[in-house]
């Protein structure tokens, strides 16, 4: 005979087994004491069974393929006569008594689909939901040993829901993705690990990798980072628009989250924020659309420091910081500008500038430093600068106007130490007085 052989048992021949390397059939008709009506023995070279096909009384058929002997390597169950609650069942074996895979098609077209390991440990659970019976498509369990590790459920709007808890003790893993577009959101992510496993874990905040790459987002490190001893629980989610946002949590208090804008909707790229124990924002940074980084810190709520970068270097300054009272009001703020000025100003409790400082880091003046002080009416009192030659000049002033200068010589350069002007409130000069240097 051919090597492959198609018995024709009647009915659909859709469904007939095919066996391979068949030389010999042997035919048995039953005479009423079995429970079966008939039976068909296929055997290959020298009379090793390769199959059996089993029509019993009830009209079930049991169908199996052995590997040339008794041992079975696969079995199938029809129930044609409908007097079973399934429509086929499906045996394989990986070895002797060692199963591989069974396949249950429910009446209802419900597919239940179990599968195991190479030593016939339970590996795999998945139903199919080929008649539309459920809301869902696929379900899917996944077990280590004997313990459920991972459950994924397939929707019928194609939203995809996976549960893992399989990398280790304490790590739990949930995340759905919109796979039909039914949602605003494409997919969502939360994972929960244990205080013991922290330190056990690789993490590569660029590329994602943890552990045994549990997962492949991760917020960038500036905002990121674990927590020894504590239960950290990180989310995930993306939406549409190409929004996202991560957020973690440390013994059940949010202690950080990030946000990425994807469609232009704030002036920023990304937002990130850091959390005290009590829910309060402590810091917060933010990456605008023109590439400055602004991180501000706040107290009780209350904002302190912010900073900002030119990290694009579109203005001609680098950096600005500004500190901030109790009130809110201004307390302080320096300038860094691109040509080497620093500008430091400060300012009383209404928020009115009182000092400040302009200092050429560069040498690019004849001046070092210019200082200018302010009263509480906002009127200059006072002016010192710095020249590059050491002369150290003072102005003062009353409501405005001039009423005296000072040069002072302090690097001896002239054959001067001193000079005085003096003027009335009109801001004419009255007097002037030089001491000059001693032979």
């Amino acid at each position: 005979m051919s090597e492959t052989f198609v018995p024709n048992h009647g009915g659909d021949p859709s469904v007939w087994p095919t066996f391979n390397y068949v030389e010999q059939v042997l035919s048995e008709i039953d005479d009423g004491d079995a429970p079966w009506a008939k039976r068909w023995t296929y055997l290959a070279s020298e009379g090793n069974q390769v199959g059996q096909v089993t029509l019993y009384d009830d009209g079930t058929t049991d169908t199996v393929w052995t590997s040339y002997g008794p041992d079975i390597v696969r079995r199938r169950l029809t129930d044609a006569s409908d007097v079973e609650p399934w429509l086929s069942r499906d045996i394989y074996y990986q070895a002797p008594g060692v199963l591989k895979a069974t396949i249950r098609l429910e009446d209802s077209l419900l597919e239940r689909v179990v599968t195991y390991d190479a030593e016939g440990h339970l590996q795999e659970r998945i139903t199919h939901d080929h008649g539309d019976v459920a809301p869902w498509t696929s379900w899917a369990f996944f077990y280590d040993g004997e313990t459920a590790v991972a459950r994924e459920i397939v929707y019928d709007n194609g939203l995809v829901d996976l549960e893992r808890t399989d990398f280790a003790e304490g790590v739990h893993l949930t995340k759905q993705r919109d796979a039909g577009d039914v949602y605003a959101w494409e997919e969502k992510l939360v994972l929960t690990v244990g205080p013991d496993l922290l330190d056990l874990w690789d993490i590569n905040p660029r590329t994602g990798a943890v552990g045994r790459n549990m997962f492949e987002y991760l917020p960038p490190e500036e905002i990121f980072n674990w927590f020894q001893g504590s239960t950290v629980v990180y989310a995930f989610e993306r939406q549409d628009n190409g929004d996202t946002f991560w957020s973690i949590s440390v013994d059940g208090t949010q202690t950080r989250t990030f946000e990425v804008d994807g469609d232009g909707t704030y002036p920023w790229v990304s937002r990130g924020l850091v959390y005290d124990t009590e829910g309060m924002v402590t810091r917060q940074i933010l990456t605008m659309a023109d590439s400055r980084i602004i991180q501000t810190t706040f107290v009780d709520g209350n904002r302190t420091v912010r900073v900002e970068d030119d990290a694009g270097d579109r203005y001609d300054w680098s950096s600005w910081r500004y500190e901030f009272n109790a009130d809110g009001e201004f307390s302080r703020t320096e300038r860094r500008d691109d040509d080497g000025i620093v500008t430091v100003s400060d300012y009383d409790e209404t928020g009115g500038r009182s000092r400040q400082e302009v200092t050429d880091t560069r040498d690019l003046f004849r001046w070092q430093s210019k200082v200018m002080s302010w009263d509480a009416d906002g009127d200059l009192t006072q002016s010192v600068v710095t020249y590059d030659s050491g002369v150290v000049f003072t102005t003062t002033y009353d409501d405005g106007v001039v009423l005296s200068r000072v040069a002072e010589d302090r690097s001896d350069r002239y054959a001067w130490d001193r000079r005085d002007w003096t003027y009335d409130a009109d801001g004419r000069q009255t007097d002037f007085t030089e001491t000059v240097d001693l032979l």
